[in-house]
């Protein structure tokens, strides 16, 4: 993935989170949806980085969603 791909990827997401949170939505259901939003931005990230090793360190990590 480029750099251009992933800006857009972010941006793309960004839209759609917005999009999708001004619906009408309980804040337990846009906390959620907030979870997964961050975890499709990890992975446009990691695809970026392109790197087993980072990719490999950061799965082991805790997080608070997922």
């Amino acid at each position: 993935m480029t750099r251009d791909e992933l800006l857009a990827t972010l941006r793309n997401l960004y839209e759609r989170q917005k999009r999708y949170n001004t619906d009408n939505r309980s804040e337990s259901e846009r906390y959620e949806d907030a979870e997964a939003w961050h975890e499709r931005a990890d992975q446009a990230l990691l695809e970026y980085i392109n790197d087993s090793e980072v990719s490999e360190a950061y799965s082991v990590l805790e997080r608070w969603y997922a």
